[in-house]
């Protein structure tokens, strides 16, 4: 639990840092003559050149971490590639449900928001600083909601802090012990990466639904035993945030709801076809057999 903390505070100071590195550097090229005062302010005030900064730090220094963890993971391994149609399917069911949850999202937002009108403003200003889902957006901005958010984000939270919560919950007492991990001790790490998740965010909105979100995602890893479909799942649900509004506004609401809910029901059905089967696994913290069963 005090790694997990520590992995908390650890991105958190990334972010502080970064920050500041970001703010700084821009004041710099102010005064040097590179930026005019009117740009940096304009820079400053999107946020988005130093939310791009925090991400590839986080990134670059959180991969190592993972790397490392990952060396001794209590997630069980596959012990073999599953089927390139599996694959595919997976990916695009995931493309879908993250499609149809950022409607579902959407339309909780839209209810529950105006019954608490300063933290709907604050939480519209918020977006609108980060870039997403704004009509007036960059590619930098949709790179780093998108691309860099699901990177950055999957690694520290499914892959770092997911593995020092099954660590806490299952007795880990170093490489030479892998106690196997049920499904109550594995909702129960799952529950407190997402919270985690969650606390990253900053704010009452965004800590809620990403906690929510953070849940779906952390079961998704440990359904596939692969960080790279959580990844797909939280691309999805972000770039999908710039999508649902010229979509409502180019369909009828009846079409527009049908077409998204087909995107929820279609994304789940294709997951749930490529990964409902049994599946081989190498016990937790061995390495996958070169030689898996022919079934």
């Amino acid at each position: 639990m005090a790694s997990l903390a520590g992995v908390v505070a650890t991105d958190m100071m990334i972010q502080i840092v970064s920050s500041a590195v970001g703010m700084m550097l821009i004041e710099l090229a102010a005064q040097a003559g590179v930026l005019t005062q009117a740009q940096a302010a304009a820079l400053i005030d999107s946020l988005t050149p130093i939310v791009v900064l925090t991400q590839v730090v986080r990134i670059v220094a959180m991969w190592p971490w993972w790397r490392h963890v990952a060396r001794s993971t209590l997630v069980p391994r596959a012990e073999s590639l599953p089927p390139l149609k599996c694959r595919l399917g997976s990916v695009a069911g995931l493309a879908l449900l993250g499609v149809g949850l950022q409607f579902v999202l959407g339309v909780a937002l839209t209810l529950i928001l105006p019954l608490f009108p300063d933290v709907m403003d604050e939480y519209t200003e918020l977006m609108d600083s980060a870039g997403a889902g704004s009509s007036d957006f960059s590619l930098l901005s949709v790179l780093s909601v998108t691309v860099l958010a699901a990177v950055g984000e999957e690694i520290v939270c499914r892959g770092v802090m997911l593995e020092y919560a099954l660590r806490a919950v299952s007795g880990y007492r170093g490489p030479a012990s892998h106690a196997p991990i049920n499904d109550r001790m594995f909702w129960i790490a799952n529950a407190l990466q997402a919270a985690a998740f969650g606390l990253l965010h900053l704010n009452i909105v965004q800590s809620t639904y990403a906690f929510l979100l953070g849940l779906a995602m952390g079961w998704v890893y440990w359904k596939t035993r692969d960080l790279r479909y959580p990844m797909v799942l939280h691309l999805s649900i972000n770039a999908a945030s710039y999508i649902i509004e010229p979509i409502s506004a180019a369909l009828p609401d009846v079409a527009f709801i049908a077409l998204l809910l087909a995107c929820l029901i279609a994304g789940a059905k294709l997951f749930a076809m490529a990964w409902g089967a049994p599946r081989h696994h190498a016990p937790a913290g061995e390495e996958p057999s070169p030689n898996p069963p022919a079934d």
